[in-house]
């Protein structure tokens, strides 16, 4: 923190999040087949007039016995360029009960448009 932002608009917008092979649809249930290499993926394209630095993303299972929460840091994106970021859990998520899978990149400084910055999934685990 701390930084000045550059003049100019800031932001990002998540285009799509992907387990797997299965990219996640909203609005439905989306059913996972999750295995111990399975990967999280969430891209994001840099939607501002600059390159930011330092994002971070954060990716939250909620449904199971206890909330399952990981993040990742892109260390930079380019305007107009597309980031992934990557996660593996730690722990297994719950398999064959209904969870929400809700991903965020954290806001850059300056940014004032947010509403794209955060994703919300209805999901099914079940075991490889």
């Amino acid at each position: 923190g701390g930084r000045e932002p550059a003049p100019g608009l800031h932001g990002t917008g998540i285009d799509s999040v992907s387990v797997g092979d299965v990219t996640l649809q909203p609005d439905t249930a989306n059913r996972i087949t999750y295995g111990p290499d399975t990967e999280f993926n969430v891209t994001f394209t840099n939607q501002g007039e600059n390159d930011e630095v330092d994002i971070d993303v954060v990716l939250r299972i909620e449904g199971g016995p206890e909330p399952i929460r990981v993040t990742d840091n892109v260390a930079s994106v380019a305007v107009g360029e597309q980031a992934t970021a990557s996660f593996a859990l730690e722990t297994p998520p719950p398999f064959d009960t209904p969870v929400t899978i809700s991903v965020e990149v954290k806001p850059v400084p300056g940014e004032e448009k947010r509403d794209n910055n955060s994703a919300e999934y209805d999901a099914l685990f079940s075991q490889q």
